[in-house]
């Protein structure tokens, strides 16, 4: 069942409306059809409307066209974001992962919310997300699964979030200057960085994670 914080009541109607999720995806062409199918995947198994937020590199913009009318002829709401990823173009790449992993990094300037629920583009959501959402921040900045038994290459004083589902308190990371922590964290410790952006949110966070 969604919990009672995920309600707003009409005083005008004396109705029960759902307060939409707020949800966050970042990807490149590569990923655009990935992030279609998590998308889907939430509003076919969340009760509740789902606001989503596509932030995408100029690559992906000919199939985000597309795959937005799609997801909102099945019931999502869709509001896009392209930017350049010219800011981390001196940025490391490593593993699998493009500089597109860093337009995460923008998330909190760009979308005007006090927080929302990142997903990796390719996560299958398969239980209702409201729950989740519903969770009370207060000053945690991150909520998170540990990754059991890391180390972090990056040194951090607590636990090191996987950061392919980050609940994240927008309004508090925007308070504690986000972006320009994060390109301080990345300039000071860029080369012990594996993970990309999430060792830097990780190290950001340190003392504010859930």
């Amino acid at each position: 069942a969604v919990t009672l914080s995920c309600y707003i009541r009409s005083m005008n109607k004396g109705s029960i409306m759902l307060r939409p999720i707020q949800v966050a995806l970042c990807f490149d062409e590569n990923y655009a059809d990935y992030a279609a199918v998590a998308s889907y995947s939430t509003v076919r198994n969340t009760l509740g409307p789902v606001d989503f937020h596509w932030i995408y590199t100029p690559d992906a913009a000919l199939k985000v066209a597309s795959l937005k009318r799609a997801l909102e002829g099945k019931g999502g709401s869709v509001k896009t974001y392209c930017v350049e990823d010219t800011g981390f173009e001196s940025w490391r790449e490593m593993q699998h992962l493009s500089r597109a992993a860093y337009l995460r990094l923008l998330i909190p300037d760009l979308v005007d919310e006090e927080k929302v629920l990142y997903l990796d583009c390719d996560t299958l959501v398969l239980q209702d997300l409201s729950q989740l959402f519903a969770i009370e921040l207060a000053d945690i900045d991150i909520a998170g699964v540990e990754v059991a038994n890391y180390v972090s290459s990056v040194p951090i004083s607590d636990q090191y979030l996987n950061s392919g589902v980050l609940l994240m308190n927008l309004a508090s990371m925007r308070r504690n200057d986000f972006l320009l922590e994060c390109k301080r964290i990345y300039s000071s410790h860029q080369n012990e960085i594996k993970w990309a952006d999430q060792c830097i949110i990780n190290k950001f966070a340190e003392g504010r994670k859930l």
